[in-house]
């Protein structure tokens, strides 16, 4: 029967500031892939508002699967913040919720004024748990064995804040393979983030709340009413970037014509406007005219690897 000094020595030399330390460390790696990811979204999106065409398909594939990779690494890193985080928060509560040794006085006082039975504490502790047994007939134990027991429930909730964190450590992201040459990686959590609340009545599992790291993710939150976490997808986070702007004309074609030098639309032209070519009606003069490189088609637009079919190309 362990003893009230040999379970507070279990967490005597626990260290929540540094578990919190390490939780602070993958949330802060937490806003930085979705921060990422954001930024992400927008460039690409103002670089293919003036891009169509094959080329940029493929390179639409591509941002939108790196999209993806961006936003599931932060639900892991979230998933991490959690659950050391909730250990630390544990931890906390678990040095302060300690009771001490009553000592030879506490337990004399105890013996002359605690009744003489257990009974009740024994029928409350097996229909509603120890920690509510305590709370209504801790009086009729002895000194050691209420500070004893009070010790055992502090220890219950302990260990599941463990077992909720080791749930969502368990399954981390399996190291990448030639599979992930063209896919996300990595894979969706397994375990939505949500937040880590320490059950205080010692039963039960703990719960997540809405102030969840990483509670903006999707499938944030455990729960009545939390939405669950999407399959993994090549797709966009939000409103997707157009295809073309939304000014281009319908038929213009990708300008794509080799020996002949491009500029970029002339200062107040309408968005979308096609590229004209130097020296066509129009073309403006060769002072407002800007170098431009002609990226490369892919020959396989399915295969990013693969080599282009033709060089770039910087014209002036």
């Amino acid at each position: 029967m362990p003893t009230v000094e040999a379970l507070s020595a279990m967490i005597e030399t626990a260290d929540p500031a540094a578990v919190q330390g390490v939780a602070d460390h993958w949330q802060h790696l937490h806003d930085e892939l979705q921060e990422t990811a954001a930024q992400l979204t927008i460039h690409a999106g103002n670089l293919l508002d003036h891009w169509n065409g094959p080329a940029a398909d493929a390179f639409r594939r591509q941002t939108a699967t790196l999209h993806t990779s961006l936003t599931n690494g932060a639900a892991h890193a979230a998933n991490a913040a959690t659950a050391t985080g909730g250990v630390a928060t544990a931890l906390t509560r678990a040095r302060a919720d300690m009771p001490a040794d009553p000592g030879l006085l506490g337990t004399v006082l105890r013996a002359v004024t605690s009744q003489t039975t257990d009974w009740q504490f024994k029928t409350d502790a097996a229909r509603h748990g120890l920690a509510h047994a305590l709370a209504a007939d801790g009086a009729q134990l002895s000194a050691p064995e209420q500070a004893r027991q009070q010790a055992v429930v502090v220890m219950e909730r302990l260990g599941v804040a463990y077992n909720d964190a080791t749930a969502r450590l368990n399954h981390p992201p399996k190291p990448p393979t030639t599979a992930h040459t063209h896919g996300a990686w990595p894979s969706a959590p397994a375990t939505a983030p949500g937040a880590v609340q320490a059950g205080l009545d010692g039963e039960g599992r703990l719960r997540a709340g809405t102030g969840a790291v990483g509670a903006g993710l999707p499938g944030a939150g455990l729960g009545p009413g939390a939405t669950a976490a999407p399959t993994t997808t090549t797709g966009w986070v939000g409103a997707p970037p157009p295809e073309v702007s939304p000014t281009a004309r319908a038929s213009a074609p990708e300008t794509r014509r080799t020996g002949s030098a491009e500029t970029e639309p002339e200062p107040g032209a309408a968005a979308g406007e096609g590229l004209r070519p130097s020296g066509a009606p129009g073309g403006g003069s060769s002072r407002n005219r800007r170098t431009r490189t002609r990226y490369p088609f892919v020959a396989n637009t399915d295969d990013w690897d693969a080599p282009p079919a033709n060089p770039a190309v910087i014209e002036g």
